[in-house]
């Protein structure tokens, strides 16, 4: 028994020595099947490894894209240039990876590259999306060119960093083609030229002009449709005013002599909102836009008062007045198969700036504390207006929050004007102006007599029905 165990440990150790020895000399060529399992098993630890590190990467990426995509652009002009610098700095930073990613120490890297790649796409897509905003805003912002320029740089960085490999290949392809291409073409024109084939060189020329109108006009039609409006917009509005003079001086005629009150065409309300702009004018992002007012020069019977005039991205600075709007409010107010006011009304907006959005209007400069002063100015300027130039015998106030400057509540002042009620309209309340207030807090408190007392006061009720032009007519009798 103690020889057989010698025996069989002697042999044993033997074989172990032996396959030691083997291992040292040949490697893993004479390894015993057991070596080959454990470098297996390790070997799939290894990609094991790498893949948790290739998912750590995309999860990483992709948490960093969904960010970027959650960006929310600001609406002022000023903070959205802001925000698309920020993105132009880290487009340059980030840029774009080869999509085989050759690296001799990670044979990972052409993943790694392409998951990099798609944050940069989605960078890149939403700062095209933002520049579009500020175009649309802005058309003719100073710093439109520098984005477009990043915009057009990084197009061919995301080109040539992801795809070098394929200019390379087709280099030796493109080249001679391109250089083929180029002596035909020379080649052909020379010989238009040698047999004075005037036709083919005016075609040639014509597609060639064509071919470089329609790539500026892929660059800038923004800015170029912006023009397009601007300058049809100023030619109807020339139209208008010219067909506003004929119109004005037919119809002088038909209103009584005491009822016409000839005042100089050339009033200084132009002036005082010069004054008030150059004060107020870059308060913020909504006085920065101008005034706008419309054009009044004789006395008219009945006023339509409207809040603030509307913005349109295609208008810039101070516009020039503008006629009786033709909207459907004002229509329905002075216009029927019946009745025809038209001629016998003006229109004022109580603040001269312009925003379309009432919110906005509100929040950025009527309620606005660091703008109280301007809103002071400019009601007093619109009540001088009313009762030196207008002098109305019948007024509509289309916004309730219009009231209070009337001095229709009795919490604020402001005009200061004190009424009679009358009958409601359709659920519109109806006033006679019988004067001044008492009060100290009024406006122009110099002026000590109003020009319209007995004028009837119409406030509109945005929940109920407005009067008809022949509810108008009767009232003015």
């Amino acid at each position: 028994m103690s020889d057989n165990f010698s025996r069989g440990f002697w042999r044993r150790a033997g074989q172990n020595t032996a396959d030691r020895l083997s291992n040292a000399v040949f490697g893993d060529n004479w390894a015993r099947p057991v070596k080959h399992i454990r470098a297996e098993t390790a070997s799939r630890k290894q990609r094991i490894a790498e893949q948790a590190q290739l998912d750590s990467i995309h999860s990483a990426v992709l948490s960093n894209a969904e960010s970027v995509r959650n960006v929310e652009f600001e609406s002022s002009i000023n903070e959205l240039s802001e925000q698309l610098y920020d993105m132009a700095i880290q487009l340059k930073a980030e840029g774009w990876k080869s999509v085989i990613g050759v690296n001799n120490d990670n044979d990972n890297q052409g993943e790694i590259n392409r998951a990099h790649n798609k944050f940069t796409d989605t960078l890149f897509a939403k700062y095209k999306h933002g520049l579009t905003l500020l175009e649309r805003k802005d058309p003719f912002c100073h710093d439109v060119w520098y984005f477009k320029w990043v915009r057009y740089i990084s197009g061919w960085r995301k080109f040539f960093g992801k795809y070098w490999f394929l200019l390379f290949l087709v280099c030796g392809f493109l080249i001679p083609l391109i250089g083929w291409g180029i002596s035909s073409l020379v080649e052909w024109y020379h010989g238009q030229v040698l047999y004075d084939n005037y036709l083919n060189l005016t075609i040639f020329w014509i597609i060639v002009v064509f071919i470089i109108l329609l790539r500026i006009y892929i660059a800038l039609f923004r800015q170029i449709n912006a023009l397009i409006s601007r300058f049809r917009k100023k030619r109807k509005e020339n139209k208008l005013q010219q067909a506003s003079v004929v119109q004005e001086s037919e119809n002088v005629n038909e209103i009584d002599e005491e009822q016409d009150i000839p005042i100089d065409p050339n009033t200084i309300m132009q002036t005082e909102h010069d004054y008030l702009w150059e004060k107020y004018g870059k308060a913020n992002e909504v006085m920065m836009r101008g005034y706008n007012i419309c054009l009044n020069t004789i006395q008219k019977d009945i006023l339509i008062v409207g809040y603030n005039p509307p913005f349109y991205q295609e208008d810039e600075g101070n516009q020039h007045p503008y006629l009786l709007p033709e909207n459907e409010t004002i229509n329905h107010l002075l216009v029927s198969s019946q009745t025809n006011l038209r001629y016998k009304a003006a229109y004022i907006d109580l603040f001269s700036f312009r925003e379309s959005d009432h919110q906005i209007a509100n929040k950025q400069v009527v309620l606005n504390p660091q703008l109280f002063s301007y809103v002071i100015e400019q009601v007093c300027l619109t009540q001088n207006m009313i009762e030196e130039l207008i002098r109305p015998k019948l007024i509509i106030v289309l916004d309730q929050d219009s009231w209070a400057y009337f001095g229709k509540l009795p919490q604020y002042t402001w005009m200061g004007y004190k009424y009679d009620a009358l009958l409601p309209i359709k659920g519109n309340e109806v006033c006679t102006i019988k004067g001044y207030s008492d009060k100290h807090d009024r406006i122009s408190i110099e002026r000590e007599q109003t020009n319209l007392k007995d004028t009837i006061v119409v406030f509109l009720n945005k929940n109920s029905k407005q009067p008809t032009p022949e509810e108008l007519s009767e009232l003015l009798k």
